[in-house]
């Protein structure tokens, strides 16, 4: 395995001009890493923000080693033998606390060593690589924290920040945190039960007896040294801190009986009971998905449709289902999967289908074939060997962009993604892993009060599902599933682009996923039209076949270069992406004639035409005309009203939540003035008489998608676009915004394989 781990870094280093550094016998000049003011002349400075912490990775340029990292004066590590490959720093506001020194042997075994910053010592000690990542997961929740809220237990229906299992079945009254959300306080009405003593600690567990009117109550507090268990009781109108046993004793004397008490549950698809399961609903066309997560306090221990069994616990088993997700199609149940927690066998996705109303347990393979036939599609062939290469180029900004391609022999064209906001290239066209996000971050919710979140197995756990994010200092020839390996290909769009004889290619926007910002928060630009010249750089690296040179920079008399391809290529966007691909063909169009031909056919998907729909309050509308005047003041200034999406009520979000990469963090003032002026500015009519007449356009869009308003699509396809030829507007019915994951990607390929082909074969 260190063979084959030194081949690969040899590969990727001679790729990158490091060749020389490969060992201690090179002849390269030994240099320190100050990480307070690295020198540029022999150290390069990538800055990666996961989960929004700020890290700095330092890099020794060609003919350079390092040989010791500083702080000032103040030495941190040496060692002239091994190879330093990279250096990591993670900074907390202006301040460095943790240093990662990556290093290999002479003989290609690699190493990481762990320090931490000591404040009160004023000095670096050495850390274990499991308390770094506990602390680096802790550091991750408290910023990906939304709000931080105060929960009455007198308020007991389930909301978009807390959860409330408040059923006839259970003797308790119970509340946890939505996913994103921290309790900082539990309240009996006006009356403080709990308050957190710093910003580290948050309630994750509440429980209140009786259910009707509560006596008793059982916090779970975490922060960062510990969970613990907190014991209280009413007195009068205040409640009083207790110890377990006393809490037990009053449990008893108030009428609980453990041995009249079951927790375990029965679900039947066909008849879900509300008061055991929380469930959303996305409905489509006659296709649909439904959620269902049990609710707090309950083990799903056996799943049924009627009398038909699908899926039951071993007798005496401690596994239980924390999640299932249903699939219908003309109001019959076809698919589903769920997973399932196994104390003793770790955890399992297991999927379901349906055949003559009996179910059985398949292979995912089968499950996404079954589902694929039940729409009327057939499989498509596999692709060998598929592979999703990385690369970059630096933009008009100056800015590292990093790119990917997946490509085919023999391709009948070019097709270019281009993602939204928030996200990233592999979060809006590559499948999310299911089971690798389940192994390593569990479900959206924790169920299970006797989990120990610091015990051995959760710090495992957090080290595999983190240790990535750091290891690779440069992914220029990395396939991209190893940098992100909680995405896959299979079942993608990208594979089924692939799969209908087309190259792929894409990237992430300046501020989103891997490449760099120009800020340290996500999703800031100076100006939208930044992404838009990003996009007519990247259209030009595609068309000249210079995807594998990571050297490519700006220049403008190549953007505009007229030449003439032999194969067709395409744009598909989504989200923002779909204002963006619009928007450079209408920047083009300004400098080249419109009788030459820039791309062959344009595809929007959930396009980002028209927000109207977010300006749904009285307040919003009233502000809407002064958020340019608020930008222009204040641009870095949070934009409060936004709400955040809901990233509990799936698994499908709750993955999005827990990517590193995929901003769930509230938008600047700026970034809002500029979403909204970028919908005005593609209607304006200087735009529209710069898209080309005979353009073939398809756009897809959800008629209730409350992301993006389905108005600009509509606007642009029956008003602005109504006499160009080849413009076709495909509406579902339903409000998914995201139609290009796997089991929403379905209702579309009949339109996108149509749509590629007819034009491939004009």
């Amino acid at each position: 395995m260190w063979v084959i781990a030194f081949l690969c870094t040899l590969l990727l280093s001679t790729q990158y001009g490091l060749a020389n550094l490969q060992g201690p016998k090179g002849e390269v000049e030994e240099v320190i890493l100050d990480i307070t003011n690295p020198n540029p002349e022999f150290i390069d400075t990538i800055t990666r923000s996961p989960y929004g912490l700020v890290t700095r990775i330092y890099v020794a340029r060609g003919g350079y080693k390092i040989s010791s990292v500083a702080e000032k004066e103040e030495p941190i590590w040496e060692d002239e033998d091994l190879h330093c490959e990279h250096v990591t720093v993670l900074t907390r506001g202006e301040s460095r606390t943790h240093v990662n020194i990556y290093l290999r042997d002479e003989y290609g075994k690699r190493a990481c060593l762990y320090y931490e910053r000591d404040d009160e010592a004023n000095d670096w000690d050495e850390a274990t690589e499991g308390n770094f990542y506990s602390i680096f997961q802790h550091r991750a929740e408290n910023e990906g924290t939304f709000e931080s809220i105060s929960v009455d237990f007198c308020q007991k229906t389930t909301c978009k920040t807390y959860l409330v299992a408040n059923s006839q079945k259970l003797p308790f009254l119970l509340f946890a945190p939505n996913v994103s959300y921290r309790i900082e306080k539990m309240l009996d009405g006006n009356d403080l039960i709990w308050e957190a003593n710093n910003e580290d600690e948050r309630c994750i567990h509440a429980s209140f007896y009786p259910r009707d009117i509560p006596t008793l109550a059982y916090l779970v507090i975490q922060s960062l040294a510990e969970v613990r268990d907190l014991y209280y009781k009413k007195v009068g109108n205040s409640w009083t801190s207790v110890d377990k046993n006393g809490y037990l004793a009053d449990l008893k004397q108030a009428g609980f009986d453990e041995s009249q008490v079951s927790d375990e549950i029965t679900m039947d698809i066909a008849d879900v009971h509300s008061d055991c399961f929380y469930t959303t609903k996305y409905p489509i066309n006659n296709y649909g998905v439904n959620s269902y997560v049990p609710s707090l306090g309950f083990k799903l221990k056996s799943i049924t449709e009627g009398n038909a069994d699908i899926w039951k616990v071993e007798e005496g088993s401690a596994a239980k289902c924390t999640y299932i997700n249903v699939v219908y199609k003309d109001a019959v149940f076809c698919a589903l999967f769920i997973l399932v927690e196994d104390p003793n066998n770790d955890r399992h996705v297991l999927y379901f289908v349906k055949n003559d109303k009996k179910w059985k347990n398949v292979s995912k393979e089968e499950y996404y074939g079954y589902i694929t036939k039940e729409n009327g599609l057939e499989p498509l062939g596999n692709i060998e060997n598929p592979k999703v290469v990385m690369s970059s180029f630096t933009n008009k900004q100056g800015l590292r962009i990093a790119t990917y391609a997946s490509r085919v022999e023999d391709a009948k064209g070019d097709v270019i993604l281009v993602h939204g906001l928030l996200a990233h290239f592999k979060s809006d066209f590559c499948a999310s892993s299911t089971e690798w996000n389940f192994e390593h971050f569990g479900s959206p919710m924790f169920q299970d009060l006797g989990e120990q979140f610091m015990d051995e197995k959760h710090v495992n756990s957090l080290i595999a599902g983190h240790r990535h994010i750091f290891e690779h200092a440069r992914f220029e020839g990395m396939d991209a599933f190893e940098v992100a390996p909680r995405y896959e290909y299979r079942h993608s769009l990208v594979e089924y682009l692939n799969r209908l004889g087309y190259n792929v290619y894409g990237y992430d926007h300046q501020s989103h996923g891997l490449s760099e910002s120009v800020k340290t928060f996500k999703c800031h630009v100076e100006e939208f039209s930044d992404y838009i010249y990003d996009l007519l750089q990247f259209f030009s690296i595609v068309k000249r076949d210079k995807f594998d040179d990571s050297s490519e920079k700006w220049n403008q008399d190549l953007i505009y270069e007229q030449g003439q391809v032999d194969k067709k290529i395409f744009l598909l966007g989504h989200s923002m992406g779909g204002n963006i691909i619009i928007q450079a063909i209408q920047e083009f169009y300004k400098s080249a004639r419109m009788e030459y031909k820039f791309v062959d056919g344009v595809i929007g998907i959930s396009s980002m035409l028209n927000l109207d729909n977010h300006a749904d309050t009285i307040w919003k509308r009233a502000g809407k005309p002064f958020l340019g005047a608020v930008a222009w003041a204040a641009p870095e200034s949070i934009y409060s009203i936004k709400d955040f999406m809901n990233y509990g009520e799936s698994f499908d979000f709750f993955t999005r939540f827990n990517d590193p990469f995929f901003n769930t963090h509230k938008l600047t003032y700026k970034t809002f003035s500029l979403l909204s002026s970028s919908c005005s500015g593609v209607h304006e009519t200087d735009n529209i008489i710069r898209y080309p007449e005979n353009l073939p356009t398809l756009l897809i869009h959800s008629t209730g998608d409350e992301i993006c308003s389905i108005q600009g699509p509509r606007d642009m396809a029956n008003k602005h676009l109504k006499s160009h030829q080849n413009v076709k507007l495909v509406e579902y019915e339903g409000s998914l915004h995201f139609l290009t994951v796997p089991q929403s990607l379905i209702l579309s390929q009949t339109h996108l394989e149509e749509f590629l082909d007819r034009v491939t074969e004009d």
